[in-house]
């Protein structure tokens, strides 16, 4: 039997042979020969179209920090979370260090941290993840606190570290 199938604009033409008859399975003919073509050129088609992405190279840019703990400039223990907000700051859930960080992504330079242990407002006990909305607002998981915790930039500035108190 001779039969002509078009599948998205590309026609082919195709002599069914006995064999394909056996694909036809159960009563209702589920899996038949004209849909196995239509597959096939699907298929092809896609292929034969198909662009693939060139693979990227990512090259090393900055760093912040290194291993410590306290409350020196420049040391984290156990950073976990990590967010960026919409002028490009990058802030830093410092986990046992109870702390957050805030970066100049540019620069690299530290414009600001707030935060110590304990489970008062604006204190942490281990605080894992980080995220920054798009008017601004900082959100921290007090892990072992148990709770959210909103910031503000206001809020920020009342938790500053006191330059003062070193």
């Amino acid at each position: 039997m001779h039969r002509d199938y078009s599948l998205i604009g590309v026609t082919v033409s195709a002599k069914l042979s006995q064999p394909m008859k056996k694909l036809r399975r159960g009563r209702t003919g589920s899996m038949h020969a004209k849909t196995l073509v239509a597959v096939l050129i699907a298929f092809l088609f896609l292929a034969s179209t198909a662009s693939f992405a060139q693979a990227q190279t990512y090259v090393f840019a900055t760093k912040w920090g290194g291993p410590g703990s306290g409350s020196a400039d420049g040391y984290f223990n156990k950073p976990y979370g990590v967010a960026v907000d919409k002028a490009g700051y990058v802030y830093v859930a410092d986990t046992n260090n109870n702390r957050v960080r805030k970066f100049n992504s540019s620069s690299g330079g530290l414009v600001d941290e707030w935060g110590s242990g304990g489970s008062a407002n604006g204190a942490f006990n281990h605080p894992y993840g980080i995220a920054v909305d798009s008017t601004g607002y900082v959100y921290v998981a007090d892990t072992l606190n148990h709770r959210i915790q909103k910031f503000t930039l206001e809020s920020i500035i009342l938790f500053q570290k006191d330059p003062s108190a070193q």
